[in-house]
């Protein structure tokens, strides 16, 4: 496999090159930039020209849309070169830019070519973070990820910070240089055309692969590959049984948070009267949590997935996702809102994110993407569209029971999910150290198991040896004794 031209680390030293992680953390800020101001400037666009209530159908139709993706990529995804993979999407989503540019130019409706927007927007946030973790989780093993895995994320954090500012500045740069919301597609596409020239110029760079683990995965034998692994299997997931707990806590944890982005959609437009003043005011709350986020990585989220475990750093989500609906249950208004939506959105993106991460770096190589794909997007879109219908199904059922305020109904709803959330990853803990076991533990152990076998196998050696001394001693007394008599 053809990859990066990149230093490689030695086997005996724990430390990771600079160099590998410039380069990819710069690859993570361009495309955070990027999709942060396609995620602001599509979102403030669509919720004031078209309508908040209307946004709903745009994020259920855009779950879906990840849903078939994600098929599609669990097929190729440990079949393929993740650097080609890479490449090609950003050659995708350049091209899908400047596609959108035209519909603009010529008049095409609103609500289609903002909701095209906020669909591109989504897809760089799904499926280009998705093919780089597991790039980046190739070069680096589970023991160095711990460490390196919340520095780029604060990378990819500093990234969203650029692109927040942009979107802050563009309603006053609109103004004095004319500049619109379309223009930002060029921009966006111009990035990414530079991702895959950079990409296209790397990958044939080198006709070695460089190896950037320190653990080389051995394979284990033929008859035990494909449940261990999952090669020529549809049962990997069998290997691991505590992947299904967690699948109902990432289903219902982002239910949950489908119902408090609703919410916080609902309660915040009502709020602002012009597209630009809620753009700006989308840009400042957004650039405030940003700033969270990575005080939160670069202080807080390895000491809490070092000191608590990393089976119990699963717990953060679901709890603040509680209480965050519990926020918005008990303060209607917009202070509330914007409490609840940090309460399920601070831990999310930056301890729960890193978590998954790491829990990805430990998956043997040949079907992590697979796990990935899993756990990042097939339960993220799927997750959004049950929320979605869930929310649907509330106001229906308000609608018929006569129910004045219809939040009511899906905020305990989600109160419901929280619980959900909790008791799925109180499961999971129970089967955690059998599904993901510890590599590191696992090498001290053998380390340990091999030099207890050295030491019973010289125990005996030095017993063998004073057995067959004391027996010689005893001849030799014993002839000496025959001699004597004689």
């Amino acid at each position: 496999m053809t990859v990066l031209e990149l230093p490689k680390i030695s086997s005996t030293k724990l430390d990771v090159k600079k160099s590998l992680i410039v380069t990819l953390g710069m690859i993570l800020f361009s495309n955070s930039l990027a999709q942060k101001v396609s995620e602001i400037v599509s979102i403030s666009s669509f919720i004031s020209e078209v309508e908040a209530a209307g946004f709903l159908y745009v994020l259920c139709f855009s779950s879906l849309i990840s849903i078939a993706a994600s098929f599609i990529q669990s097929k190729i995804i440990d079949r393929s070169d993740r650097l080609s993979l890479l490449k090609i999407f950003s050659a995708i989503l350049s091209i899908s830019f400047l596609t959108l540019r035209v519909l603009y130019a010529i008049d095409a409706p609103k609500w289609l070519v903002h909701g095209a927007f906020y669909l591109l927007s989504e897809q760089q946030f799904t499926f280009f973070p998705l093919i780089f973790w597991v790039l980046a989780s190739d070069f680096i093993d589970p023991r160095n990820a711990k460490r390196i895995f919340p520095r780029l994320s604060a990378v990819g954090f500093v990234g969203n910070l650029a692109g927040i500012g942009i979107a802050a500045l563009a309603p006053g740069l609109a103004k004095v240089f004319d500049i619109q919301s379309q223009d930002f597609l060029s921009i966006n596409a111009l990035i990414y055309a530079v991702l895959f020239c950079i990409l296209l110029a790397n990958t044939y760079r080198s006709k070695k692969s460089v190896v950037l683990r320190e653990d080389k995965e051995k394979r284990p034998p033929e008859r035990e590959r494909s449940v261990a692994w999952g090669e020529g299997s549809h049962n990997w997931a069998a290997s691991m049984p505590a992947l299904y707990p967690l699948a109902a806590a990432i289903l219902a944890s982002i239910s949950v948070e489908v119902i408090i982005e609703y919410r916080f959609f609902i309660v915040s437009a009502d709020s602002f009267t012009s597209s630009e003043s809620y753009q700006l005011f989308l840009s400042i709350f957004t650039l405030a949590r940003t700033f969270a986020y990575i005080g939160i990585q670069r202080y807080i989220t390895e000491r809490v997935i070092s000191n608590i475990t990393l089976k119990n750093s699963f717990l953060i989500l679901p709890i603040g996702s509680l209480f965050g609906i519990l926020s918005m249950g008990l303060v209607p208004g917009l202070w509330g809102t914007v409490a609840g939506f940090s309460f399920q959105k601070l831990p999310q993106y930056s301890i729960d994110e890193t978590a998954r991460k790491t829990l990805l770096s430990s998956i043997p190589k040949s079907i992590r993407g697979r796990v990935s794909v899993l756990l990042d997007s097939y339960l993220i879109a799927s997750g959004t569209v049950l929320g979605c219908f869930a929310i649907v199904a509330c106001n229906l059922a308000s609608g018929w029971i006569g129910l004045g305020d219809r939040s009511h109904s899906y905020i305990l709803l989600g109160i419901l999910l929280s619980f959900v959330g909790i008791y799925s990853i109180y499961k999971m803990r129970q089967q955690f150290e059998y599904s993901f076991p510890d590599k590191l533990s696992q090498r001290l152990k053998a380390r340990a198991e091999s030099r207890n076998k050295e030491a019973t196998r010289s125990n005996s050696s030095a017993e063998l040896t004073l057995m067959t001394t004391r027996s010689r001693h005893e001849r030799r007394a014993q002839r000496r004794s025959i001699s004597y008599s004689k």
